[in-house]
């Protein structure tokens, strides 16, 4: 099964990252990371034909790389090593760079061959898609405000940054401000958003708030659309037969003279700031734009027209990520047995690809914490 396949992957992955492959750029990783978790996903939802035979020879492909880099390191090590004492030299750069060409080959190889099976399906789907205009382009009105009633839970680290976000909201700037958000993937950007976005204080002083997700595919309509959903009354539901010129009037003449707040979270392009820029009023309302983005270069574009205004989230100090994995482990009551924490700290991020390597894996890594919970309890 093709779901398997990239549960194997992940966790081959996160035991290559952290001591092997530290010249692997990051975003590469981290791009890699997002095509297997979205592609997990979509498998969640949908039976595949011949595509699950296309995923598992890619999963293969991509595993056989990453599971031969590290043995062909420590194999060529200790022949050099343990050869003549004359011949004893180290493992040169070159030999390092020989297996990494291969990894970021097949990775690239790998992203390739999942764009275009999703390709494949998406286009598989057009049809059953044109079949319902009502439900156009598949958007989904409340997609983006469901995940912002879900039960808080504790987080860590962001109360700075939440009060930062909080005075740029509530300053006493009164034109339109923009605020991009930039930091790696699960590093918290979006937590941050919801949580700011939720704050009683920020409820309070706007009159309107929108809070979308664009991801990396998207159309302006449904997300003018989507956009429209959350400002207009419930039950109003005529947009679906306006042009994407009309919703982009509509939109502007519903901000117009309000004091709002819209979130646009998980940007990739700033092609999409570009095509929403136009239509959002600046009457000296003090409205706000928050836009996250784990693009460094997308945040940065944004942020030159923004006055230079620009929020990159931090890494966990080591005791935030202790507190956040025992309470990700053990439950908020934070019931972590003396003599298991020595154990669970080493498991700590410690740099960007720790913190790839530790998001990839984190299910296996919370898994083993209470399976060794469980027995040292007996």
């Amino acid at each position: 099964m093709a779901y398997a396949a990239l549960i194997s992957l992940q966790n081959t992955i996160s035991l290559s990252v952290n001591d092997n492959l530290k010249q692997i750029d990051d975003e590469l990783l981290i791009h890699l990371a997002y095509q297997i978790y979205n592609l997990q996903t979509f498998l969640r939802r949908n039976l595949l034909g011949s595509e699950d035979r296309q995923i598992r020879e890619a999963v293969r492909r991509l595993e056989d790389a990453f599971e031969s880099h590290v043995p062909y390191q420590i194999r060529l090590q200790s022949e050099i090593i343990d050869g003549d004492d004359e011949m004893s030299y180290p493992l040169t750069q070159s030999h390092q760079d020989l297996g990494l060409e291969v990894i970021v080959e097949e990775i690239n190889l790998f992203i390739k061959t999942v764009k275009e099976i999703k390709k494949q399906l998406h286009n598989s789907s057009l049809s059953e898609e044109d079949n319902d205009a009502a439900v156009s382009s598949g958007v989904d009105h409340h997609h983006d405000l469901d995940h912002l009633d879900e039960k808080k839970s504790t987080i860590f680290g962001l109360d700075d940054d939440i009060l930062s976000l909080k005075d740029m909201l509530t300053g006493d700037m009164s034109g339109l401000l923009l605020i991009p958000i930039f930091g790696m993937a699960g590093i918290g950007k979006t937590t941050l958003a919801k949580r700011v976005y939720g704050d009683p204080d920020i409820v309070s002083h706007f009159e309107c708030r929108v809070f979308v997700s664009i991801g990396p595919k998207y159309r302006l309509r449904d997300i003018l659309v989507r956009i429209l959903a959350q400002i207009l009354h419930p039950g109003t539901d005529a947009t679906h037969e306006e042009s994407e010129e009309e919703l982009l009037v509509h939109l502007h003449n519903c901000l117009k003279r309000k004091r709002y707040l819209i979130v646009l979270d998980d940007i990739w392009d700033e092609k999409v700031w570009d095509m929403l820029n136009d239509c959002l009023p600046d009457d000296k309302m003090g409205s706000r734009i928050i836009l996250t983005s784990r693009i460094e270069g997308v945040a940065l574009s944004i942020s030159s027209e923004s006055g230079k205004i620009f929020h990159k989230m931090r890494f966990l100090n080591e005791e935030e990520s202790w507190h956040l994995l025992r309470a990700n482990v053990f439950g908020e009551e934070n019931l972590c047995p003396h003599d298991l924490e020595k154990a669970g700290r080493r498991r700590l991020p410690r740099s960007a690809k720790d913190f790839l390597s530790l998001s990839l894996r984190s299910p296996t890594t919370y898994l083993k914490l209470r399976r060794i919970s469980s027995i040292g309890r007996k």
